[in-house]
C-alpha cells in the first residue's frame, strides 16, 4: 500500500541505529491504496447448546463445508492448503481472500489492493456486498448462523481449541501459541472470542503518515463507542466465564463488556493493546517525527514472547535483522491502531458489513483526501483536546460509552466522530454515500448496538435472524416480534443488500 519493498531481502546494518532505518523504508507513493478486514462467528446448534465450528469434523456443519460452497459455489480459487491439502485460504475473482482462523474459529475476509479512486471504492463496496451475500448462501444451505456479536458469549471458552491449524510447526501443540497461552492465560476467554473488523490505509509520504495516525487517535473512542455490540446474555444477569474474569482485575462494572473489542485484549494482554500513552503523545505532538513512533514500536514485546520475538532477538545481536523480522514484530502488537511501512491499520469492531463500509466512507476519504484531512486537522486543533484527554476517554469508553467525555469543553467522542463524518461525507462519491448512513443513524440516536442491547437484550433476536447481508445497526431497525424464536432463519432465497 505505501511502496513496494521487498521485506525479505531487506537486511538491516546492525552497525547504526535500527529505527531510524526502519523508518526509511516508510516512503509511501504517490497513489495509495486502501483496503479492509472483517472476521464473523460461525456457529451451529449443538445437543448441549451452540457451538463454533471446527476446520473439520463428521455430524455437524464445518468449515471445510464453508471453504467448499465458495469455491464450488462463488468460484474462489484456492490460495493455499495446510500439509493434508486442505484448503484454508481461498481468492475471490476480485482478489480478495477468505481464510478460516481455526486458532480463533472465525472466518476472515481481506484485502488491501483497491486504489483510491472512485473505481477502487466502487470495486471495494461491491467485493464486500459479493462476500456477505455468498457467506448468507453458505450458511443458510449449511444449516449454520453468524453471530452478531464483537465478543461472543454464544460459545463456551472450552470450545476453541486451536488444536487444528495450517500449519502444525507454527500454531499447533507445542507451538508458540501453547506458550502464549501459558503466559496470558485468560486469552482462551478472551482473544479468541472477539471479532474484528480492520481498514487498512496506505500513505504518500512518512509525513501524511503521522498525521493519518494523529487523527485516527482523536477518533478512535467515538469509534469504538459507536460501532460495538455487547454480551447481552451476560448483562441480563446470567454472570459468567467472561464477566467473573474481568472483575477479578477489577472491572466490576457491567458496561465493561459494552465496548468488548476496545477492552478484550487489554484484559489478555494489557501491555500491548490499546492506545498506549507515549504513543498517543507522540502521533499528536507537531514537534515528534514518524522515527520517534518507531522507536516506540520497537520498544514492545512482540506477542509477548521477549525469547521468541525473531526481531528483538536479532536487534540484541543475536543474528541479521531483516525488515520482515520488524513487519511480524508489528503484527503482533495490537494497538488500537498500528503502522507499518505499507500501511495504517485502523483495527475495530467486527461482526457487520455496514461497519466495515462505513469505515471506509469515513476513513478512507476523512484520512486519505488531503483537503479533508487538513480540515478535519483544523476543526480538532480548536477543540483544545489533549493527548491526556484521549488517553482518559479510550478508558472510559467502555463504561460511558457515546457519552463519553473527552476534554475540558463539554464534548463527547461521539460529538469529535460527528464532527468527522460532516467532513468526509460531501467528498463520498455520490453513489456510495448511502453507506454512511448507518453511522450517522447511530450517531443522531447517540444508540450503538451495545446501548439498544442493553436496554433491551431481546433485540439480539432480530440480529440472529437478519441476513449478514442487511444487518444494519439497531438504531435503524424496529424491535422483533415478541414470539419471534430465537435462533429462526428467516432468509430470503437470493438475500439482498443493499448498494450496487
Amino acid at each position: 500500500m505505501g511502496g513496494n519493498i521487498a521485506v525479505d531481502a531487506a537486511v538491516l546494518d546492525p552497525g547504526l541505529p535500527i529505527s531510524s532505518q526502519i523508518t526509511g523504508f516508510h516512503r509511501g507513493t504517490a497513489t495509495p491504496r486502501f483496503g479492509g478486514e472483517i472476521e464473523t462467528a460461525l456457529g451451529y446448534q449443538g445437543p448441549d447448546g451452540p457451538k463454533p465450528i471446527a476446520y473439520s469434523g463428521t455430524n455437524q456443519p464445518t468449515a471445510r463445508h464453508v471453504l467448499h460452497y465458495f469455491i464450488d459455489q462463488a468460484k474462489y480459487s484456492v490460495a493455499k492448503e495446510d500439509e493434508s491439502g486442505n484448503p484454508y485460504v481461498l481468492e475471490a475473482p476480485d482478489g480478495s481472500v477468505v481464510c478460516f482462523e481455526r486458532y480463533a474459529s472465525v472466518l476472515e475476509r481481506a484485502d488491501r489492493s483497491f486504489p483510491a479512486d472512485q473505481n477502487g471504492f466502487s470495486n471495494f463496496i461491491r467485493s464486500v456486498n459479493g462476500y456477505a451475500l455468498n457467506l448468507d448462501l453458505a450458511t443458510a444451505e449449511l444449516g449454520l448462523f453468524i453471530s452478531p456479536l464483537d465478543f461472543d458469549d454464544l460459545f463456551n471458552p472450552g470450545d476453541f481449541t486451536g488444536t487444528e491449524a495450517p500449519s502444525p510447526e507454527r500454531y499447533g501443540r507445542g507451538s508458540l501459541l501453547d506458550e502464549y497461552d501459558r503466559r496470558h492465560p485468560r486469552v482462551d476467554e478472551i482473544d479468541r472470542r472477539a471479532v474484528s473488523c480492520h481498514f487498512s490505509m496506505g500513505f504518500r509520504d512518512p509525513h501524511h503518515l503521522k498525521r493519518m495516525m494523529g487523527v485516527m487517535t482523536y477518533l478512535t473512542p467515538g469509534i469504538y463507542a459507536a460501532y460495538s455490540t455487547v454480551n447481552p446474555t451476560v448483562l441480563a444477569g446470567e454472570e459468567g466465564h467472561i464477566l467473573n474474569a474481568a472483575e477479578s482485575s477489577g472491572f466490576r462494572d457491567r458496561r465493561t463488556l459494552l465496548a468488548p473489542r476496545a477492552l478484550a485484549w487489554e484484559l489478555a494482554v494489557d501491555d500491548r493493546a490499546g492506545l498506549p500513552r507515549d504513543l498517543v503523545h507522540a502521533v499528536t505532538d507537531p514537534a515528534k517525527t514518524f522515527k520517534d513512533i518507531v522507536g516506540i514500536y520497537c520498544r514492545f514485546n512482540a506477542i509477548g514472547l521477549p525469547g521468541r520475538d525473531s526481531f528483538k532477538k536479532a536487534a540484541a545481536g543475536a543474528g541479521p535483522v531483516t525488515l520482515k523480522d520488524y513487519m511480524t514484530h508489528i503484527g503482533t502488537l495490537w494497538f488500537d491502531h498500528r503502522a507499518d511501512p505499507l500501511r495504517l491499520e485502523a483495527r475495530m469492531a467486527g461482526s457487520g458489513v455496514w461497519k466495515l463500509k462505513s469505515l471506509a466512507c469515513l476513513l478512507k476519504i476523512g484520512l486519505m483526501d488531503m483537503e479533508v484531512l487538513s480540515s478535519i486537522e483544523k476543526a480538532l486543533g480548536a477543540t483544545a483536546i489533549t493527548a491526556e484527554d484521549i488517553i482518559e476517554a479510550r478508558k472510559n469508553v467502555p463504561f460511558q460509552g457515546m457519552n463519553t467525555p473527552i476534554g475540558a469543553q463539554g464534548r463527547t467522542v461521539s460529538d469529535i466522530l460527528r464532527m468527522a463524518v460532516y467532513f468526509a461525507k460531501p467528498k463520498i462519491p455520490a453513489p456510495f454515500r448511502h453507506e454512511i448512513a448507518p453511522l450517522e443513524a447511530v450517531l443522531r440516536a447517540n444508540k450503538s448496538d451495545a446501548d439498544c442491547l442493553l436496554e433491551n437484550p431481546e433485540l439480539l433476536r432480530g440480529l440472529m435472524d437478519t441476513p449478514f447481508s442487511v444487518r444494519l445497526p439497531l438504531a435503524m431497525t424496529a424491535a422483533p416480534s415478541p414470539d419471534a424464536a430465537f435462533g429462526d432463519r428467516r432468509r430470503p432465497d437470493k438475500p439482498s443488500f443493499a448498494g450496487p
